[in-house]
């Protein structure tokens, strides 16, 4: 079989792939607690627009040693779509605190569960809960490509490093809002809650001691910047002719993006979550026609990835019990009778639910297709991205031993523990729901364009400068849809 056969054949698999992936149905989550997106790093769209023409083109001997420098934005669409996946399942991205029915303000949460209130019910706390979580990232990525001919022609060596800003919010808003009856001097409504602003101390109201939210919290804008993980590659050149080549390499990635804490809902993130990853590519490209001054090259890259278990902090919810990790509890016996907590504070399930968790992100697919047009040092690419990773296996690390019952809403913290029937929880360690921390299957559709010129300069170093876009289709609520546009800056010496 031709090399020509074998690329037509591999472009046709990336096409049925494509049409097959496009044939789904937009998919949708809600009641997660977590959600893992692709990494700021993995993006052959942005890194191969224009850099084709240095690393990836048969070039003079001389030029052995090729750096591109990428700076970029990017910004998330569909806030409420995105809000869904972290609602309380009843397909919208809003949900109503409140007295629950039969009661005339009925409401999707029942209000004393939030926000303890021992007092009257019929008053108070209450309101429209909507999220509309958005990101927006800026930074610069980074590639070199290095041949190394030795000790066998034709191998080199690769590295990126994307530097990045991350900025994440959930869109908290609150409509028809009301505040507590005071707690003393204090009354609080469900920004402080979810903010973790909310205390009560013996002095301010005794029979309703309430401890802080710490975890989950959702508060403001939240920013972290550093680098998104450092990729590692060696490859060989298997074939390398004016108008075709097909490099191969082996890859690794070294985490050094931010730790998954827990602390913050939809918290600013970069890199893969601390995760060790192995894996291989092939570049591939086969020229489709020529004239004197032009060409048009068909280019394809595949790069799978194995991202490796660590350890991550996550929040667990409950089953059965949409929205329970926000519910205030307190400790009981397994049976739930006898041994109660009397005189301590209740505190929202998050601040134990949010526990160290084993995640294994599992296998990840990069690919792109790409036409590229060259005349008189002009270059335009327009081309397509499917990015696919498999869904996470996260595992508890250790068994949970505490025995907590989420609180009645007219609970006096003065006596034992009062739990109604509806949302006891014996032994809760076998209701924890860890579906809720799982990041679901993703798959996106990526059109991207970009635009180049390149020149060159003391007889044999090369340069170019360019710019691209590129818009992000989702596939269902835990993929982040996104445009993102770049500049370019390449050099070959």
């Amino acid at each position: 079989m031709t090399y020509n056969k074998i690329v037509y054949n591999l472009f046709m698999v990336a096409a049925l792939v494509w049409g097959s992936a496009a044939a789904r149905g937009f998919s949708g989550y809600s009641q997660k607690t977590y959600l893992s997106p692709r990494s700021h790093g993995v993006n052959t769209a942005m890194e191969y627009t224009t850099w084709h023409q240095h690393a990836y083109k048969k070039h003079k001997v001389t030029n052995r040693s090729h750096f591109q420098a990428a700076p970029f934005y990017q910004k998330s669409q569909r806030a409420a779509e995105l809000g869904k996946y972290f609602g309380i399942g009843n397909g919208k991205n809003s949900f109503k605190i409140g007295l629950l029915p039969p009661d005339a303000q009925a409401a999707d949460l029942d209000k004393g569960l939030i926000i303890h209130d021992q007092g009257a019910r019929a008053d108070g706390l209450r309101g429209t809960v909507a999220f509309n979580p958005e990101q927006e990232v800026f930074g610069s990525r980074l590639d070199f490509f290095q041949d190394v001919n030795h000790p066998v022609a034709g191998l080199f060596f690769k590295a990126s490093a994307p530097f990045v800003h991350v900025a994440n919010t959930m869109g908290l808003k609150v409509t028809d809002g009301h505040a507590t009856p005071a707690f003393g001097t204090k009354t609080f409504t469900l920004e402080d809650f979810f903010a973790g602003r909310v205390q009560v101390l013996a002095a301010d109201d005794g029979t309703n001691l309430q401890d802080p939210l710490t975890k989950a919290k959702i508060a403001g804008r939240r920013t972290a910047q550093g680098i998104a993980d450092i990729d590692l590659g060696l490859g060989y050149k298997y074939l390398d002719e004016e108008k075709r080549h097909a490099f191969i390499s082996v890859e690794v990635t070294i985490p050094t993006g931010t730790k998954v804490r827990g602390e913050y809902l939809f918290d600013a993130a970069y890199g893969n979550g601390r995760h060790f990853g192995l894996g291989a590519s092939l570049d591939a490209g086969l020229e489709l026609w020529r004239s004197d001054k032009s060409t048009l090259r068909a280019l394809w890259v595949a790069r799978y990835k194995y991202l490796f278990e660590g350890t991550e902090s996550r929040t667990l919810g409950v089953k059965g019990v949409p929205f329970g990790q926000y519910f205030l509890a307190g400790t009981t016996d397994p049976a739930g009778t006898g041994t109660a907590q009397t005189g301590k504070a209740l505190f929202p399930l998050a601040n134990v639910l949010t526990q160290g968790l084993t995640v294994k992100p599992g296998s990840m697919l990069d690919t792109s297709l790409d036409f590229a047009f060259n005349s008189n040092n002009f270059t335009i690419d327009v081309g397509y991205n499917l990015f696919w990773r498999d869904q996470e296996t996260v595992h508890a690390k250790a068994a949970f031993s505490q025995n907590l019952a989420i609180a009645a809403g007219a609970h006096d913290t003065t006596g034992p523990l009062v739990v109604p029937a509806a949302v006891f929880l014996n032994n809760i360690g076998s209701l924890l729901d860890i579906s809720t921390v799982k990041t679901p299957s993703l798959l996106s559709h990526k059109l991207f364009a970009g635009f180049g010129y390149s020149g060159t300069m003391y007889k044999h170093c090369r340069w170019s400068v360019g710019c691209g876009g590129s818009y992000e289709f989702a596939t269902s609520n835990a993929d982040i849809e996104n445009y993102a546009v770049w500049l370019k800056g390449g050099l070959s010496i």
